[in-house]
């Protein structure tokens, strides 16, 4: 349980750290608890005030059985429900058992030990000498009929007002009822020079009761973390993942079924985890996830990182143009400007490789060489039990090493959906950003819309890529290939998606041939995100020849002024790459008017058809004739060459149209000095 000493020793190293009340790790021997009632008594045990409370949590004194109660009696020490906290249950309540006796024992037992604090004092003296659930009845809170039993549903007409009381909109149905005794109850004691009047702020309290639980721990056992002897956990706590989570990642209480029955004659012999330990590890991962937020989770599967220390690191299933927006040490977020974007050069990658890597230094100059980094996937397959699927442990070097590497060698140009265009930059940089593709972006790129709907399969997908991410592994071999032919099936797909499944087909065969993966040396390659004009393999030339072919067609197209189609190019892809001789012979027959028309009169002042020609002359002349006329079916890298070759001539274009129009501006200029000199 190396995860658990782990978590043990974030607790230790954060617990102190200085952070608003809200945020900080919770305190052990605690539960989080959504309340519906607060209840306000002054310093003789009189009741002031109640009111209802809209969707409101605490932190708030639990048993370790309570923490994990899901049935049976198990009072929390001091906020609970009406059932528990109220002495005079039984007389409103309906075929419910009241539970104030077990209720009342326990807090009896707080208030006249040793750690007794004056606060909840007062608050046992208000339940055992008074009626809680009249004066709530008597201040409007609960609602009776005329039995004086509570009502299970509000009935405009029988009672004669329109407007629905609070408590029947923050409880919920049980079987078509509402029962007002699950309503939680806490409290605030209002005493005279006391800035904190809410028991669930007040430090002091928490400290109370955490001393009176721990001296009533259980017998002294071998802790396997700590490797001392401890009094031993039995009830470890749920509400891991969110408030309603009864999943447990150790469960002992089943002596009936089959959780060690066979193999143990009891619990303690499999594995001992103190209750201390158990507390504070469970309540830093509580702390881990909540801190983290919604970037890691896909539905009951959550995904952490964190360092021991508590210095946030990056999470390798968050997109990197994310990281500084969730959780930079320094706040500051790395973008690039759109002057700096002609100064890439050949090597495409070049400035976001950079940027990647001062945003990669400046998280681990907040740690130190030897700390601890953890990756840990939580799933659960049943509501009541949660596995640890995935577990890593890094020091900090390793660690963002390995970001390094998969952020380098599967580095590609990435599309944005349609909704995530950069509107201040220019048109050829608007749809694309230099990165390696998600593992969300790889799911569906893999299994198109069938993911977004399929849980069980996005978990699968994670589990299985984040070796491959941080443990320098290849790409499991079915979802490498899926990916290449979903890419080579472009019929179908709306032109982002498809352009998206070719970024990432193009950046998982760059990455996966890359001299730091782990494959044949023959088979090692360093492909440039640039048009390599001098690399002479068939498969990267006719994927080249294709790119041309489709922009001529397209760029004819605009200059007729005809609505964007679909072209034959798009349409004999899949075919191209299974033969491509031939195919590229029907290309070059459908495509032969378009030439044409690019070279017409009409167009004269067009240089499109200068570069589309120019581009087609130099790639004939790489190919070896013998290799120029085989029809054997095309790899991967094919890809590679389409994609670069037509990003290559799509910037041509652009900058060439740029000093064209520069060009007519000065033009105009001159002839408006001109025209001034003429009438002067």
């Amino acid at each position: 349980m190396s995860w658990m000493a782990q978590l043990y020793q974030t607790y230790e190293n954060c617990v102190d750290m200085d952070l608003p009340i809200e945020q900080r790790v919770m305190p052990i021997c605690h539960t989080p608890q959504q309340v519906h009632i607060h209840v306000s008594i002054d310093d003789q045990a009189n009741f002031i005030s109640a009111e209802v409370l809209e969707k409101f949590s605490i932190v708030l004194p639990a048993t370790e059985s309570s923490a994990s109660r899901s049935s049976g009696v198990a009072p929390h020490a001091l906020a609970d429900k009406l059932q528990y906290v109220a002495a005079d249950f039984e007389h409103h309540s309906t075929g419910r058992k009241p539970f104030f006796s077990a209720y009342s024992q326990q807090l009896a037992a707080w208030c006249e030990s040793e750690y007794a604090h004056p606060k909840v004092q007062l608050i046992y003296r208000y339940l055992t000498a008074n009626n809680l659930i009249a004066d709530l009845i008597k201040h409007g809170v609960c609602w009776v009929d005329e039995n004086n039993k509570f009502l299970e549903a509000w009935d405009q007409d029988a009672t004669g007002r329109d407007t629905v009381p609070p408590i029947f909109k923050v409880l919920t149905k049980t079987q078509g009822v509402i029962d007002q005794g699950n309503a939680l109850v806490c409290w605030s004691v209002l005493l005279p020079g006391d800035p904190q009047n809410k028991t669930w702020e007040d430090e002091s309290i928490r400290e109370s009761w955490i001393r009176f639980d721990l001296s009533n721990a259980g017998e002294a056992k071998f802790c396997y973390i700590t490797g001392t002897n401890k009094p031993a956990g039995k009830n470890h706590p749920a509400k891991i993942r969110y408030g309603s989570d009864k999943a447990k990642l150790i469960s002992s209480n089943d002596n009936s079924g089959f959780t060690y029955r066979g193999r143990f004659v009891d619990p303690q012999q499999a594995a001992t985890v103190s209750f201390e330990v158990s507390q504070k590890a469970h309540n830093a991962l509580r702390w881990l996830i909540d801190r983290q937020g919604s970037k890691g989770r896909n539905g009951e599967q959550v995904v952490l990182a964190w360092s021991t220390t508590g210095v946030p690191v990056p999470n390798p299933i968050v997109d990197p143009a994310e990281w500084g927006d969730e959780l930079s040490p320094n706040g500051a977020e790395v973008s690039v400007a759109d002057s700096e974007i002609p100064d890439y050069g050949r090597n495409f990658a070049f400035y976001p490789a950079q940027a990647l890597k001062r945003k990669i230094q400046g998280f681990a100059e907040q740690l130190h060489i030897n700390d601890s980094i953890n990756i840990l996937v939580l799933d659960s397959a049943t509501p009541g039990r949660m596995a640890v699927s995935v577990y890593l442990n890094f020091l900090r070097d390793d660690y963002f090493e390995s970001l390094e590497n998969w952020q380098t060698h599967f580095c590609w140009w990435q599309r944005l959906s349609a909704e995530k265009q950069d509107k201040n930059r220019r048109l050829y940089y608007q749809r694309w950003r230099v990165e390696a593709p998600s593992i969300w972006k790889i799911a569906e790129a893999t299994f198109g819309e069938a993911v977004k709907n399929n849980d069980k399969l996005k978990r699968a997908v994670v589990e299985r890529l984040l070796p491959s991410i941080l443990l320098n592994r290849n790409i499991p071999d079915d979802i490498y290939q899926r990916c290449i032919q979903r890419a080579c099936q472009r019929s179908g797909k709306e032109p982002w998606e498809w352009e998206r499944d070719l970024g990432v087909a193009c950046a998982l065969f760059s990455g996966f041939h890359h001299p730091g993966r782990q494959i044949k040396p023959e088979r090692q390659r360093t492909y440039t995100m640039a048009l390599d004009t001098n690399y002479t393999s068939r498969d990267y030339l006719y994927g080249r020849l294709l790119a041309v072919g489709e922009l001529i067609e397209t760029w004819s197209n605009e200059a007729m002024w005809i609505p964007a189609r679909t072209t034959h190019v798009s349409r004999l892809f899949q075919r191209f790459s299974d033969r491509p001789a031939d195919t590229w012979l029907a290309i070059t027959k459908s495509i032969e008017p378009y030439r044409q028309r690019l070279k017409s009169k009409k167009n004269k002042d067009n240089k499109d058809s200068d570069i589309t020609e120019r581009a087609l002359d130099q790639i004939y002349s790489l190919f070896q004739p013998n290799e120029f006329n085989s029809n054997m079916k095309l790899s991967a890298e094919f890809l590679l060459g389409y994609h670069c070759q037509r990003l290559a001539l799509d910037e041509e274009r652009e900058e060439r149209g740029a000093k064209a129009k520069a060009g007519n501006d000065i033009d105009t200029e001159d002839e408006e000095i001109s025209t001034e000199g003429d009438a002067a």
